[in-house]
């Protein structure tokens, strides 16, 4: 079912039929700035945020994003991000593997009690 939605980052309207937050023109964008930054990335594997975004010229604001989406991930001991549940130094994502584990418990925890087997819902876990 479509429904009209506001653009979070230009607050243009545009009707969507998905969960999405951002309009055609603000979500090719934001495409195309991740694949510059996937592309450098190739290029200089291990490139420090600050390689990246004065080199691509795309500001540290964005990569951080990109690292809180889970679309791209620092290595090594290069940490950048800290988990919002228990501040530890992290990757990628919001959560820490502890943190996730403890949500995801949570969940499994509340359909053992709410469903039937048949309607558990699962995801399916991240490669790193």
């Amino acid at each position: 079912m479509d429904r009209e939605c506001t653009c979070s980052v230009c607050g243009a309207k545009y009707t969507c039929d998905k969960m999405t937050k951002l309009c055609h023109d603000c979500r090719t964008s934001d495409r195309n700035l991740f694949n510059v930054i996937r592309d450098y990335l190739y290029a200089y594997p291990g490139a420090s945020i600050n390689q990246v975004t004065d080199d691509t010229g795309i500001s540290s604001s964005v990569v951080l994003k990109y690292l809180r989406e889970g679309r791209l991930q620092t290595v090594g001991e290069m940490k950048v991000l800290n988990c919002e549940q228990c501040g530890v130094p992290i990757n990628y994502g919001r959560l820490c593997e502890d943190c996730e584990k403890k949500k995801t418990h949570g969940f499994t925890s509340m359909s053992k009690r709410n469903t039937s087997r048949a309607n558990v819902m699962h995801t399916k876990k991240k490669k790193n």
